[in-house]
């Protein structure tokens, strides 16, 4: 049984190593856009604190048992002044589970989860993040109803 809850300052290891984990992936993807900061770790803790912290963010957490499976975190966006969305947005950047089997249930469970609270917040729209390669990742947004809208191009200089 999965279980969805906010993440607490006793997850923030595991949560930092679920995001690390994340990084290196997308790293070994494209080692030109992706690449880790020497002390990526150390930063990363430090703002999955300020995170966990910050009531505008929403950091959930999906629970298997006792281990720790996903983690989502979104966080307000401020869409520029030259559009009008109707109201508040939210954006996932960061978004990982432990295993690529795990999007169907744990990472589901932590969208459906995401979404709720969302609503409660009268947020109108969903924005996430994904790379190209993420395939699982990928599936499960298209299977929520989220669409493409944009895509990052990218060159070395």
């Amino acid at each position: 049984m999965v279980t969805v809850r906010d993440a607490v300052p006793e997850d923030l290891d595991a949560v930092a190593a679920l995001t690390a984990q994340r990084r290196a992936a997308y790293e070994a993807v494209r080692p030109d856009f992706w690449r880790a900061a020497a002390d990526a770790d150390r930063h990363g803790k430090s703002y999955l604190v300020q995170l966990i912290d910050d009531t505008d963010v929403i950091v959930l957490v999906a629970e298997t048992g006792d281990t720790l499976a996903g983690v989502l975190i979104g966080q307000p966006m401020n869409v520029p002044q030259v559009y009008d969305p109707g109201g508040p947005v939210y954006m996932i950047d960061d978004f990982t589970v432990s295993r690529p089997d795990y999007w169907t249930d744990r990472g589901a469970a932590l969208l459906d989860g995401f979404r709720t609270i969302l609503r409660t917040r009268g947020v109108v729209r969903l924005i996430a993040v994904c790379g190209v390669h993420d395939d699982a990742k990928a599936d499960l947004f298209r299977e929520a109803g989220l669409t493409t809208v944009s895509a990052w191009w990218t060159a070395g200089l």
